[in-house]
């Protein structure tokens, strides 16, 4: 609603009348009534005139980011009821003597839902930034124009006429009758009248005026829908009431259409155009009209296809086709700035077979595809490409319908009658059915590798992803089409990870000479917006430059020519090696934005495209560059701080020693000298720097490759997390097996014996039983889990770290479980031998004892830590924010079992250690019982007695302490690695509760 003030002076009246000539001068005069808006206050009482609109149509307020039929409903527009506009005589008086104009038709999705609506803001959007970067004005930014106009519209095709008698059948050449009745039957099909219905609608209108030039740009919307089976025709009924007749006019005049919104459209275009060349020669009225509404363009007319993706033999073209004849040497010219889904399932193929993950005909791997079934062209062309591929094993279809993802609310609002609940439980019980081995479709989903999801509308596609996450937890998922919401924060969880192949990016960069004064474009919602941008930027260019009626537009940069008519190659001869092609992309949805995988080095003169990311961290110059200031700035303030602290000087005489231990180490080794017996603690030193050695090795070599994987660590699209992660696990557990054993004390050593504690030969059996044991277990429930990785050599290095980690993981998990018996052992042969009379040597025994099993117990506890902060350490490396691998119910046994086994035996050795003291105090209660018994049955009062008594007393005390002070469950006990592993245990499953519980009880 307008809200300027009424203009009550008479200067300002002067100044109204002064504006009105100025607007009748452009062709722009103010209408002297406005239809009242319903539920309002008449305008009149809030206006003192109307916003400056042309005779016949109607201009309302619509920012450039709202949908252009956002009014279309709006009662004002009632008063537009017939099909008369000044907009002819607007053209006529603004296209000045040099000047040219194009009839844009802009074809959107119709239809009132949600995702409609936000189709056609997109669309809005990217038109209106291409022709602002072509440098054509947009007057009036905040309104749009809508006028009236009368569309006759056909249910029919336009017919065409069988073919000659002479080439049809033989024997009409020799029978004249039989020629003359095909003739008129030829001429009475062509006449006959189609079934039409006429509709009156409002399309939105704008014009726009080049700032140096003065070229026109006179764009109107128009949706599918009303395009009907003969869409030439309906352009002709949107042009020919706005079209100046002059043959001067005609000179400097073009037609184009960016569009259609669907392949099926496109299609019937294809379709009308044939069969209006067919009718030359015996056209009706109505062709007649279409054919010289055609042939007055003599800038040219030009279809820009932006979204059609099927196939051209599905679109009724043939190969290499650029234009669309209409008869007696007038044609449309078909420009293509997106190529077919064909171009897509190739890039899948690709990207799925360097990662190891594509199904074929010799492996058990399987392939489950989740298929929009539909009467979409593209759809069905990407399905039958899954099918009739040579590379890829016969994928196990599951077919969905449209907006299976719509709720009651979208329903309603798209137009459609309540239906009652969500039709989402069809996609529940389908997931539910997969989640059972025996299910009747006779898929085994531990053995699909690979699911991909075939459909035209995100939300199905992202509710499909959702649900079939939890039941295909080892797939890789792959889609078409990239788009900006797979990256909003609730979506991430379930769309990371996701394979996604796409035409076009969201960025484009470069090119000045094609995008106009504006080099970088902020980023688009999906591909489709992008191909929209530059199919406006590529006519608005060649309009200007009056090349739409070339055959090719060729442009060079550097020294690469490139036709701007056949980016995508797809009216070219080599698609698939000539560099001026856009070839399709590959993402990776990541935890902050969608990452372009490398495939093909991108030519530097193409930048049509969003460009790759950056290849790597070592290419990365702040992130490099911080983490080297950082451990300089490190490694110079330990050594300022180190005398004025005694922690900083062991914290690098430790860094110092080591690292001369070790070289000293390897150059002895080098040399044939016997190093390992000298220093048989560096071989875990050694190993991990050689370790190190092969990562990073492995990483800068293979960074070369096109098909390495990612160096990105926070973007979640990478292995190399994982790795390094699994890599910490391996030489922190050689450092604890290789470690000299714990330093007793002499009284604990004392206690503990000469028996030797259980070596690591012994460990190394049990945990290489249990890691190969759950190999195939895995194996039988899951197949082979090989990590999605882009390059096999990195694949293969991360199984046999993830197998190297996970021995490693259970030996120490094992040499801690035996060390814990031991103890345990030791502590039960103790309590065994406690004597039953006790003396005073015996009460200093049994205290020093007591003493001795706690601290053998706080030994065994911070033993079983370890095992437990590296089960941390590998959950952390698996953690599904890393780009880990896919994992089944065996691996979270096995993350879980250390924790567990060092839970339990951290439990069972203090008890043990408790039993003990118990029983201590039991004997020395009742031998103080037995002594008071005696003294009260004296005579005579004994000091012995009564010394004796006192010294039980003082033992008690001592033994009751053990549980309190430097051995209590808050200092140096087990529990302090207990308070982990229910922190562990609580975020990981529902044991935890139970288990928080239990150590209430432990005293």
């Amino acid at each position: 609603m307008n809200l300027e003030k009424t203009l009550h002076s008479p200067l300002a009246w002067v100044g109204g009348g002064l504006l009105g000539a100025v607007l009748a001068y452009f062709g722009l005069a103010p209408t002297s009534e406005i239809s009242e808006l319903p539920g309002e206050s008449p305008p009149s009482a809030l206006l003192g005139w109307q916003h400056p609109s042309v005779k016949g149509s109607l201009s309302l307020a619509s920012s450039m980011w709202e949908d252009p039929f956002i009014h279309l409903d709006n009662a004002a527009l009632k008063s537009l009821d017939k099909p008369e506009s000044d907009i002819k005589r607007i053209l006529t008086n603004k296209i000045g003597k040099r000047s040219k104009v194009m009839f844009l038709v802009v074809s959107v999705d119709g239809g009132l839902s949600a995702d409609h609506v936000e189709s056609r803001q997109r669309v809005r959007h990217a038109v209106e930034l291409a022709m602002a970067n072509q440098g054509f004005a947009l007057p009036f930014p905040n309104r749009m124009t809508y006028r009236s106009v009368e569309l006759d519209y056909y249910f029919t095709p336009r017919p065409s006429p069988p073919a000659s008698a002479a080439t049809a059948n033989p024997t009409t050449a020799s029978n004249p009758t039989t020629a003359s009745s095909s003739t008129k039957s030829a001429d009475s099909a062509a006449s006959s009248d189609p079934e039409t219905v006429p509709i009156q609608t409002h399309l939105p209108t704008k014009l726009y005026r080049h700032k140096d030039t003065g070229d026109l740009i006179l764009l109107t919307w128009i949706q599918d829908s009303h395009l009907g089976q003969r869409p030439l025709d309906t352009f002709r009924q949107i042009v020919t009431p706005v079209m100046p007749e002059s043959k001067s006019f005609a000179d400097r005049s073009a037609f184009c259409l960016l569009g259609p919104a669907s392949s099926n459209t496109l299609s019937q275009i294809v379709k009308d155009c044939a069969a209006l060349n067919k009718n030359a020669g015996r056209r009706s009225q109505e062709d007649r009209e279409t054919f010289e509404f055609f042939q007055r363009f003599h800038q040219g007319s030009t279809i820009c296809n932006s979204v059609c993706t099927a196939t051209n033999a599905s679109l009724g073209l043939t190969d290499h086709q650029k234009t669309l004849d209409l008869g007696d040497d007038a044609s449309i010219r078909l420009i293509h700035t997106i190529a077919s889904d064909s171009r897509l399932l190739d890039a899948l193929q690709h990207e799925l077979s360097i990662r190891g993950v594509l199904p074929n005909e010799e492996s058990t791997n399987e392939m489950v595809l989740f298929s929009e079934q539909s009467s979409l062209s593209y759809i069905d062309d990407l399905e039958d490409s899954f099918f009739h591929s040579s590379q890829i094993a016969r994928p196990i279809v599951v077919p969905y319908l449209k907006d299976i993802a719509a709720t009651q609310g979208e329903a309603q609002a798209a137009g459609s009658p309540p239906s009652g609940l969500s039709v989402q439980d069809y996609l529940d019980r389908s997931m539910s059915e997969f989640g059972s081995v025996a299910s009747s479709r006779g898929i085994n989903p531990s053995r699909v590798r690979a699911v991909g999801i075939i459909g035209s509308k995100w939300e199905d596609k992202n509710l499909i992803l959702k649900k079939a996450r939890d039941v295909f937890p080892t797939a890789t998922f792959f889609t078409t089409e990239l788009d900006a919401r797979y990256n909003l924060p609730e979506v991430v969880p379930h769309s990371r990870n996701l394979i996604v192949a796409s035409h076009y990016g969201l960025l484009i960069s470069g090119r000045d000479d094609i995008f106009g004064r504006v080099n970088n474009i902020p980023s688009f919602r999906d591909g489709y917006q992008t191909s929209r941008f530059i199919g406006m930027s590529v006519l608005g260019r060649g309009f200007r430059e009056k090349k739409l009626k070339e055959n090719e537009y060729t442009l060079v940069f550097g020294d690469q020519p490139q036709n701007l008519f056949d980016l995508v190659g797809r009216s070219g001869t080599d698609t698939s090696t000539a560099p001026a092609y856009l070839r399709p992309l590959t993402f990776e949805i990541g935890n902050y934005s969608a990452i372009q995988l490398r495939d093909r080095e991108s030519p530097s003169y193409l930048p049509l495209r969003q460009p790759p990311s950056a290849r790597s961290l070592f290419s990365d110059g702040p992130w490099l560059a911080a983490v080297l200031i950082f451990l300089g700035v490190t490694v110079f303030a330990v050594n300022v701080l180190s005398p004025f602290s005694d922690d900083l000087r062991t914290v690098r005489s430790i860094f110092k020693n080591s690292a001369t231990g070790t070289l000293r180490f390897m150059h002895n080794f080098v040399g044939g000298k016997n190093a390992a017996k000298q220093h048989p603690a560096l071989w875990s030193v050694v190993i991990g720097v050689l370790l190190i050695v092969l990562v990073v090795g492995t990483m800068l070599t293979r960074d070369r490759s096109l098909h390495s994987e990612p160096i990105l660590f926070a973007s979640g699209v990478s292995l190399w997390p994982s790795i390094w992660g699994l890599s910490l696990v391996i030489m922190l557990s050689l450092r604890s097996i290789t470690k000299s054993p714990p330093k007793f004390s002499e009284e604990v050593r004392k206690f503990i014996g000469d028996e030797a504690e259980p070596g690591s030969a012994i460990a190394l059996k049990l945990a290489a039983t249990l890691t190969i044991a759950f190999y195939l277990v895995s194996y039988l429930e899951s197949g082979a889990i090989q990590p999605p990785a882009r390059d096999w050599i990195v694949r293969w290095l991360a199984v046999s770290i993830l197998f190297a980690a996970t021995l490693c993981l259970m030996i120490v998990a094992f040499r801690c479980l035996l060390f814990s018996l031991h103890a345990r052992r030791v502590i039960s042969e103790a309590t065994k031998n406690i004597p039953e009379s006790i003396n005073l040597q015996s009460q200093q025994a049994m205290v020093s004892e007591c003493r001795s099993t706690m601290h053998l117990s706080i030994i065994a506890s911070k033993k079983l830590l370890r095992p437990a902060v590296l089960s941390i350490v590998l959950i952390v490396s698996r953690w599904r924010g890393w780009d880990a691998w896919g994992l089944d119910r065996s691996w979270y046994v096995l993350l879980i079992t250390p924790i567990c086994l060092s839970f339990i035996a951290a439990i069972i050795v203090r008890l043990a250690a408790i039993r003990f003291r118990n029983e201590v105090l039991e004997r020395l209660h009742l031998t103080q019982y037995k002594l008071l018994h005696e003294q009260a049955n004296s005579q005579m009062q004994d000091p012995a007695i009564a010394n004796n008594v006192q010294m039980l007393k003082e033992s008690e005390v001592e033994i009751e302490r053990l549980n309190r002070g430097p051995f209590g469950p808050i200092s140096q006990d087990y529990l302090l690695g207990a308070a982990v592993l229910v922190f562990t245990i609580a975020v990981t499953g529902p044991a935890g509760a139970f288990l928080n519980r239990v150590l209430t009880f432990v005293p």
